[in-house]
């Protein structure tokens, strides 16, 4: 890859990678997953704000991972005990099958 050094000349391979032929067709998504990392970065010399997006993206995605393991220990303790905390302080669990008084 030492030959891809100036922005047309990646632009110009990854528009190959995209189309290769032979009926095979790719998603920028997919060759965003798939681009070596030295590609990338040298890529990213060029489009600083693709490499902007990209570490946001993997900073949501993270915050995504985080969210979903809160809910999926949250679920357990529901299932479980009836109880979930309404915030971050696990003293503050509700029952939530009592109704609220009037």
């Amino acid at each position: 890859m030492d030959q891809f050094t100036t922005a047309p000349e990646i632009r110009t391979f990854l528009a190959l990678c995209l189309n290769p032929g032979h009926g095979i067709k790719r998603t920028p998504a997919k060759l965003a997953e798939a681009m070596p990392v030295a590609l990338r970065d040298r890529m990213e010399t060029h489009a600083p704000q693709l490499a902007h997006l990209r570490v946001e993206a993997e900073r949501l995605e993270a915050a995504a991972d985080q969210a979903r393991q809160a809910h999926a220990t949250a679920l357990e303790q529901w299932i479980k005990t009836t109880a979930i905390p309404t915030s971050a302080d696990p003293a503050a669990a509700v029952d939530q099958d009592q109704e609220a008084p009037a």
